[in-house]
């Protein structure tokens, strides 16, 4: 059985075991997934820490999305606030990254509220 199997069979757990250690941005995205599933944003939260470097130059703007989105959900608008900052020293991704990245702060500010 492959991971999006699993994942489809909500076999989250399972996953994470699987991929918690690897290195293939594609297998972190879909343990990060899992743990999101779990409702389990502490490690999701440290997963994307762990593993930035490789989930930034596969997927940089999915990982902006569900890392704010995390953060907010958390409940932890300070670091929302200095990963908006992070994220927007990037380099060029695309338009719809600026847009996003030019709306964080009053997408924080709204969660805080």
């Amino acid at each position: 059985m492959n991971l999006k199997e699993l994942f489809n069979n909500k076999e989250y757990k399972k996953i994470i075991e699987l991929t918690k250690d690897s290195k293939d941005p594609s297998e972190l995205f879909i343990c990060l997934s899992s743990y999101i599933q779990l409702s389990e944003y502490d490690l999701a939260v440290s997963l994307i820490e762990t593993n930035r470097d490789i989930l930034e130059k596969a997927m940089p703007y999915k990982l902006m999305q569900i890392h704010i989105e995390l953060l907010l959900t958390k409940k932890d608008f300070n670091k929302a606030k200095v990963e908006a900052e992070h994220y927007q020293t990037l380099p060029y991704i695309s338009q719809e990254v600026e847009e996003y990245l030019a709306n964080l702060p009053s997408l924080i500010e709204e969660a805080k509220n």
